[in-house]
């Protein structure tokens, strides 16, 4: 099992953004409340490690609460409001709200158990080739 890396945590960011989606450091949320995370900006870099993130749909200008707000909204009404974005790892599909990077794996925030969905890094990288892109 790859352990964390530059590398990886580059990859995963790269590849989620492809997909039309930015992460958002999310570790303040209780305090800053979702404008706030959402208004400090994306990560742009790197994913940091035992960091969680919190995926939203691209904006024009990521960083303002209302434009995130509203292609969340956009994105709600084009796939329906009860089908989140999701990963699918073998035949389980599994909704992903965001992730945090963890040594060994990558934990995936989901509504179905935030605390129990984890991947080894490589069977997480490949399963964002089957998260459907806001570009459709």
């Amino acid at each position: 099992m790859a352990p964390y890396s530059d590398e990886n945590a580059q990859l995963i960011l790269t590849k989620i953004n492809e997909k039309g989606f930015n992460l958002y450091d999310n570790t303040e949320v209780s305090s800053i409340q979702a404008e706030g995370v959402i208004s400090k900006g994306p990560v742009k870099d790197k994913l940091e490690l035992n960091v969680p993130h919190v995926m939203l749909p691209t904006a024009e200008d990521p960083s303002n609460p209302e434009q995130v707000f509203a292609a969340l909204e956009e994105l709600a009404q084009k796939k329906g409001r009860n089908n989140m974005p999701s990963i699918t790892i073998g035949v389980v599909k599994i909704d992903m709200l965001g992730l945090t990077l963890e040594s060994n794996r990558v934990k995936i925030h989901s509504s179905y158990d935030p605390e129990e969905i984890r991947f080894a890094y490589k069977i997480f990288i490949e399963a964002i080739e089957t998260l459907e892109s806001t570009k459709d």
